[in-house]
């Protein structure tokens, strides 16, 4: 039987790690060098603090959040990662665990061949979860 490879990406708004499983009793490989991908800390001089408009139900423009607009960023660039291994054949399926609101701004992100991959989403913050303590928070959806 092949072997089938799992990305395994655990985020929220601001950091996320990346995994590999190789299969059942294979563990998890880190594939993110650092520990995490990060958030680039902006300056208050930067352009994060400007209103944009936003169409959509309401009564006019709205003004978004710079703590949101950072956060879809984040999420863009860690889709970015995704797609770019999910391109290169690194991997069968994709697991994604994050709050709700990234969750969702991530799955916006990938691209179709990615987005086609996930088996499965878990909407909660394992980003303070130690490397070693996550096969068993993931048990009930794959075995690591």
């Amino acid at each position: 039987m092949k072997k089938v490879k799992t990305c395994i990406v655990i985020a929220d708004g601001s950091r996320a790690r990346i995994f590999l499983n190789e299969g059942p009793g294979k563990g998890l490989k880190q594939l993110d060098h650092d520990g995490y991908l990060e958030q680039p800390h902006k300056e208050t001089t930067d352009n994060f603090g400007i209103e944009h408009p936003v169409r959509g139900i309401g009564h006019g423009p709205e003004t978004l959040d710079p703590n949101l607009l950072a956060k879809r960023l984040f999420a863009k660039q860690v889709a970015d990662v995704i797609n770019l291994k999910a391109a290169n054949n690194e991997f069968e399926r994709i697991v994604l665990v994050a709050p709700a609101k990234t969750l969702g701004d991530l799955k916006k992100k990938l691209a179709k061949n990615a987005a086609n991959m996930i088996k499965s989403s878990i909407s909660k913050d394992f980003t303070h979860v130690k490397a070693s303590d996550l096969p068993k928070h993931l048990k009930d959806i794959m075995v690591l």
